[in-house]
């Protein structure tokens, strides 16, 4: 049931990077909810000192998880792949993106494999912890290191500008103009009867 609910959370979360992801940008994103992720580590290893007994134990912990996943899901879920699908050029952007992807993959696999024998050695707040505190070096990593692609948002602008002038109409409006009008083009298409030319090129109509 928690696997679920923390799927269904970091389905449901990723929806605002839709939307934010161009117009707050990718350096935004990461920037906002890795302290949050952050914090929602520490809560949710500190919740481990409630003692079993107590029954908001377990619902504490799965609540700061799932809040973790909620603050996972717009920012560190998919930005990463958009950037990298964007600093490659495009004689190498799918090697490079597989490379990137690999990478991303291959660390989340040392994070699952190592994650029981570091509970054992850490306990579980101190494992928390250590998380916790990885997410703050790459809060500021990002903030020192990750650039903002001006030229590329730019070129983004300028390609949504020159689709808007060349289909100025709202994909609803043209369906329902043509919809519409559909019967009366029918009909007059039906009325007009096609004049027939004649060998000297003159239509029969004239003649």
């Amino acid at each position: 049931m928690a696997s679920l609910g923390f799927g269904l959370v970091n389905f449901v979360f990723a929806w605002p990077a839709i939307f934010t992801i161009d117009t707050y940008g990718r350096r935004t994103l990461l920037l906002f909810t890795f302290p949050q992720m952050a914090w929602t580590l520490l809560g949710a290893g500190f919740c481990f000192y409630i003692p079993e007994s107590n029954d908001a134990r377990l619902g504490l912990i799965a609540f700061f998880v799932f809040l973790f996943a909620a603050f996972y899901s717009p920012g560190e879920g998919p930005v990463p792949f958009t950037y990298s699908a964007e600093v490659f050029p495009l004689s190498h952007r799918e090697v490079g993106m597989g490379f990137a992807v690999a990478t991303c993959l291959f660390w989340a696999a040392v994070l699952s494999i190592t994650f029981p024998r570091l509970l054992a050695a850490f306990n579980p707040v101190g494992a928390f912890g250590f998380y916790a505190g990885l997410n703050v070096c790459a809060f500021l990593m990002i903030f020192l290191f990750v650039s903002w692609p001006h030229g590329l948002l730019l070129l983004l602008q300028l390609a949504l500008i020159r689709l808007r002038s060349r289909f100025p109409r709202p994909s609803r409006g043209h369906s329902r103009n043509w919809t519409t009008s559909l019967p009366s083009l029918s009909a007059s298409s039906s009325s007009t009867r096609r004049p027939r030319l004649c060998r000297g090129g003159s239509s029969a109509t004239s003649l």
